[in-house]
């Protein structure tokens, strides 16, 4: 006879729900939004304690999987212009941690405890995800990913972007070059007061932008105050590693700039 503890379940494939998320989203490009990723971890967790009750055996069927993860991926992702991607994205992340934690399994015979075997697996993921993003916060890498943290009052967020140097656009008052993002990394956060800026570019003769000067903008260890942000209706990428574009602003522009520690 199998006994099944639903509270040990629960816990342990919610955590690991979450871990694979917060994969998925950074490997998209988008930053973690807690709240969301915590929904859809502790709607998997659910899942996982029904689907190991003999009375809801269907729950273990393949087609039966497939609308838990696919309501879980939408539930973290919401409207996504990119959500089979995300999907997708999700189900690699999955089977990655599931071949850590049976690599750590194997290597941990010993141990009859999943708590261990998840923190090793765990910690393998957190390993890779170190080496593959290791140089995203490199302001050196001009062709590379850069790591923002932005800062408006309490809230504040982490996204990738894009070092793009042909990016022209500046505020008409600061002469500081604006950080262009996707609306949709900027929602968490929340409505900010912004102005129009007009702008030209291919397809597109005459257009206006939206833009808001955030508390302050860090990048490559630099910290900028009172910097414009420039909100894009649309995605800047095709789906994957990053949310915006900076121009590079160096410092001794006409903006506020002090190293951080």
């Amino acid at each position: 006879m199998t006994v099944v503890y639903a509270d040990l379940t629960f816990l342990l494939n919610t955590g690991l729900n979450y871990l694979v998320f917060c994969c998925a989203m950074r490997l998209s490009g988008l930053p973690v939004r807690r709240l969301r990723t915590l929904a859809a971890s502790t709607l998997g967790g659910v899942y996982a304690v029904f689907a190991a009750i003999p009375v809801y055996g269907f729950l273990t069927a393949f087609l039966a999987k497939c609308m838990a993860s696919l309501l879980m991926a939408r539930v973290a992702f919401g409207k996504d212009p990119y959500f089979l991607r995300r999907y997708l994205l999700f189900l690699v992340a999955s089977c990655t941690l599931s071949g850590a934690s049976v690599g750590a399994a194997a290597i941990l015979r010993q141990t009859e405890s999943p708590w261990v075997v998840f923190f090793f697996s765990g910690l393998f993921c957190a390993f890779a995800l170190a080496v593959v993003f290791h140089r995203a916060g490199d302001p050196r890498e001009l062709s590379g990913l850069l790591e923002a943290i932005i800062v408006c009052g309490e809230k504040r967020i982490t996204v990738p972007l894009l070092r793009d140097t042909g990016n022209t656009l500046r505020d008409p008052e600061s002469g500081q070059v604006l950080c262009i993002i996707w609306q949709k990394a900027l929602e968490p956060l929340g409505e900010q007061p912004c102005q129009k800026l007009p702008f030209q570019s291919l397809g597109q003769p005459a257009g206006e932008l939206d833009y808001f000067f955030c508390d302050s903008l860090t990048i490559g260890g630099e910290t900028w105050y009172h910097y414009p942000i420039g909100v894009s209706p649309h995605p800047l990428s095709d789906g994957g590693g990053y949310v915006g574009l900076w121009g590079g602003e160096k410092k001794g522009a006409e903006c506020h700039v002090a190293k951080t520690t």
